[in-house]
């Protein structure tokens, strides 16, 4: 599997072999955020991770702003069908993270007609 330049991976074959079936494993990445996904930092990524996890839930876009230390933002939205999968009721996207030292990361979901469906927002 790669990354390059925000790609995700884009397939149940293409998932590393650290995150096993029943989740997201701790040797996968660190939890950092517990929320409507589970986030992990997942070396120069994050992994959002749902189990039981429905059509549904990944409907709303996804979105993903990083603060650096010292240079402009980084944003970032996605649709979880362009650039997840769905199998058997686990939801799993990897978003590569930018090359700098982070300050701060905001990513949740939205619907464009109401606002945020729900928000995280944490150092790493």
């Amino acid at each position: 599997a790669r990354l390059d330049d925000g790609a995700i991976f884009r397939s149940p074959a293409a998932v590393p072999a650290a995150v096993p079936a029943a989740g997201v494993a701790a040797a996968a990445g660190d939890r950092v955020v517990r929320a409507h996904f589970d986030i992990y930092r997942y070396g120069d990524a994050l992994a959002y991770f749902k189990e039981p996890c429905t059509a549904d839930a990944v409907a709303p876009r996804f979105f993903l702003r990083v603060t650096p230390a010292e240079r402009a933002a980084f944003a970032r939205d996605f649709s979880f069908a362009e650039h997840g999968y769905l199998l058997d009721g686990r939801c799993l996207a990897v978003v590569a993270l930018p090359d700098y030292e982070i300050a701060r990361i905001s990513t949740g979901q939205y619907l464009p007609e109401t606002g945020a469906v729900w928000e995280a927002d944490f150092s790493p």
